[in-house]
């Protein structure tokens, strides 16, 4: 198993999935055929419900040109790759609702074989019921999904997810949930930080010393 940075929770790797270098340390790797990572319902993750928004961003290095899910709750908002273009798998969709807009694209993201880490974002205002993906750091469409969306109360999977056809082939990293919108600028520094990585506030923070207001004696020489 292993556990968020946050909250601690457990994850169960499936089938094989495993551990390679990634983006930022290591990331999780899928052979395509029937790796998965599981994470069983945790209200935390349960993101829809929150009243200000949510987000959810990550790193993909696909490994194959493959029409798959990629991450994403059991029959809920979920992410895939889909056929846009000219090869299988070239673009990234995030289904947010039933809604005829209820569907973002990020499209046109990889060639033939051209594969490489990619940032992936999708933010979500309750209050205007609008959602925006982003990749790299780059806005790539914006939908009006409404307020009826799909569920974020089951479980969460990465590689695959049930309502979704396919095994995901490739590297996954530094998956984040947010229940808040991040703005276009907070989503750019994430994919900015790159190789870095983020550093979440987990409240682990080091003891401060306030030693009050910086004092100046006038009139001493060499001061």
């Amino acid at each position: 198993t292993t556990l968020d940075v946050m909250g601690g929770q457990s994850a169960i790797l499936g089938s094989g999935a495993n551990y390679v270098v990634g983006k930022v340390a290591s990331a999780f790797n899928f052979d395509g055929a029937n790796d998965y990572v599981w994470m069983p319902a945790q209200s935390g993750y349960d993101i829809a419900q929150s009243a200000n928004g949510f987000t959810i961003e990550f790193w993909m290095n696909p490994a194959a040109q493959a029409n798959t899910a990629v991450l994403g709750w059991t029959n809920g908002i979920r992410f895939e790759r889909y056929q846009n273009s000219s090869w299988f798998g070239d673009s990234v969709r995030c289904l947010m609702s039933s809604a005829s807009s209820g569907t973002l694209r990020a499209v046109n993201l990889w060639s033939a074989s051209s594969f490489s880490w990619t940032h992936v974002a999708v933010t979500y205002d309750r209050v205007l019921g609008l959602a925006r993906i982003y990749s790299n750091g780059v806005l790539m469409d914006t939908q009006t999904v409404g307020t009826n969306l799909f569920s974020t109360a089951g479980d969460f999977y990465l590689g695959q997810v049930a309502g979704s056809t396919g095994f995901y082939p490739g590297q996954l990293d530094e998956i984040s949930l947010y229940q808040r919108t991040l703005t276009p600028q907070e989503v750019y520094n994430v994919y900015a930080s790159g190789s870095v990585g983020k550093c979440p506030d987990d409240n682990n923070l080091a003891p401060l010393v306030y030693a009050g207001p910086d004092l100046f004696v006038e009139g001493v020489p060499g001061t």
